[in-house]
């Protein structure tokens, strides 16, 4: 990718992020990333394996609930003490959580299939204090420089508000998740392409047809490509 291209792509999200309003430190964008449209992943059950390799936490309570009119950022500096110890100790539960994580089965051959068609982005409602940690996990595995950015939540909102706050700001069309509950919300929210992990604790919900069901990354890939034609 030529640097006027790059140059170009980060204006363009700095220009979205500024018209939202919405100030986000974390934009970490990657030089090399294509020049394609954005894809926006959740990691947990996605890309990377859930505690004991299944995910059994899962929603199944629909939502309808609009976003607030404002949304309340959390990664401001800390003021007092109590809150310097309370992000001091976040932040070691968040580290924690990904020790001795692996990826999900083929994640990085699917993440690189997909990079033909699409430029992967993050968005996962982990606190906004995992953002290094996931960043560190990502470089492990040799995926960090698949993604153009990573989006952990920095807000009050819950898992699925975020998401769908983030697929708005950015105007992201296209996204992958674990969790039926917060897929069936995004899909009745108007997000148009999502792409549902099958775990079992998934089945029965009321999917709209824009709802694809995947095992592995690599048929989000496949049903890219189709799109492409």
């Amino acid at each position: 990718m030529t640097q006027d291209k790059s140059t170009r792509q980060e204006k363009l999200l700095e220009q979205i992020l500024q018209q939202s309003n919405l100030s986000d430190p974390y934009l970490t964008l990657n030089p090399e990333a294509p020049d394609l449209p954005y894809f926006s992943f959740d990691l947990d059950g996605v890309i990377c394996r859930p505690p004991l390799g299944m995910n059994q936490v899962l929603g199944r309570k629909l939502h309808l609930d609009e976003l607030p009119e404002t949304v309340r950022l959390l990664n401001s500096p800390p003021t007092s003490a109590a809150r310097k110890n309370y992000l001091k100790m976040r932040g070691l539960f968040e580290t924690v959580k990904y020790f001795g994580r692996k990826p999900m089965p083929l994640a990085r051959e699917g993440i690189i299939e997909i990079c033909n068609y699409r430029t992967p982005l993050i968005i996962t409602g982990r606190s906004f204090l995992a953002h290094r940690v996931i960043e560190i996990w990502l470089a492990k595995y040799n995926m960090n420089q698949y993604f153009a950015g990573i989006y952990p939540n920095n807000t009050a909102l819950r898992t699925r508000k975020y998401k769908l706050h983030m697929l708005r700001r950015l105007n992201i069309g296209e996204h992958a998740d674990d969790d039926g509950e917060i897929t069936h919300y995004l899909a009745m929210k108007g997000i148009p392409h999502l792409y549902l992990r099958d775990w079992s604790r998934n089945a029965g919900l009321p999917y709209p047809d824009h709802v694809v069901h995947f095992t592995y990354l690599s048929e989000i890939a496949q049903d890219l490509a189709k799109l492409k034609k």
